[in-house]
């Protein structure tokens, strides 16, 4: 069913896509792309699964949760990482931590989890400090 539901958003259909852009009035093919990159997430859940069967078979109620917050962290850290913003734009070698702290997610064992979730944390961290500080520059001055 999962990839029945990407097939309507794969680059070279993208049905869904197209029908989304006419209703909303915008360009097709743009429309189509941001669409696809959206979508990739729906590849990772299932993979994440394969790599840990635990979430499937049944496990300790701290691992589950342990995996949860991983594979949220690890969508929301890919997502930014293809989309280049988070808190504020995103430099290339923080989309490149990311995305190699994303993979690192993926590996079974807890070391690499565990520095997985470190990259992450990381590259999330800094870019929210940078978008404070983007924003205290921009605030008005306040009048006395």
């Amino acid at each position: 069913m999962a990839l029945a539901a990407l097939a309507a958003l794969a680059a070279l259909a993208a049905l869904a896509a197209f029908a989304g852009a006419a209703i909303a009035g915008s360009k097709t093919m743009e429309t189509s792309v941001q669409a696809w990159k959206f979508a990739k997430g729906l590849y990772l859940i299932p993979l994440f699964f394969v790599f840990n069967p635990e979430l499937i078979l049944g496990g300790n109620i701290s691992v589950v949760l342990w995996k949860g917050l991983l594979i949220s962290l690890a969508l929301v850290s890919f997502a930014a990482s293809l989309e280049g913003y988070l808190f504020t734009w995103l430099s290339y070698w923080q989309r490149l931590l990311m995305l190699v702290g994303t993979v690192l997610v993926f590996f079974p064992t807890w070391r690499w989890e565990v520095l997985g979730l470190a990259l992450l944390l990381l590259g999330m961290v800094i870019n929210q400090i940078q978008s404070r500080d983007s924003a205290s520059k921009h605030e008005p001055i306040a009048r006395a």
